[in-house]
């Protein structure tokens, strides 16, 4: 695996990133993501992304799902996640859960 500097953090992340937009959750349970997971991270990724709006921020369930049971140090992998769109509870958006660029909803 190759890895690129991370801005001037001194991270160093692969090149190659495994996401979870269509399938954690929609499609894959915490059992087959934690597989996909483990491959990945054995194949050198060290680099994992996800967002809030993928499968209503279910995908980021599972993923965290995955990670605890893998059980790997917390330095060793680094996590994106996007925001902004914001998430639908209920059938609700109400003003601060849409156009989710504020410090409230992301603390």
């Amino acid at each position: 695996m190759q890895y690129r500097r991370l801005g001037r953090a001194g991270l160093q992340v692969s090149e190659l990133s495994l996401g979870s937009w269509v399938t954690y959750h929609n499609q894959v349970g915490t059992k087959a993501a934690t597989e996909m997971l483990a491959a990945a991270f054995d194949a050198g990724v060290n680099f994992f992304d996800n967002a809030e709006v993928y499968a209503q921020g279910e995908s980021e369930v599972v993923m965290g799902q995955a990670f605890k049971a893998l059980g790997w140090n917390r330095l060793d992998y680094i996590v994106s996640s996007k925001f902004f769109w914001g998430l639908q509870r209920d059938g609700v958006t109400t003003v601060n859960r849409k156009d989710t660029l504020n410090r409230k909803y992301l603390m």
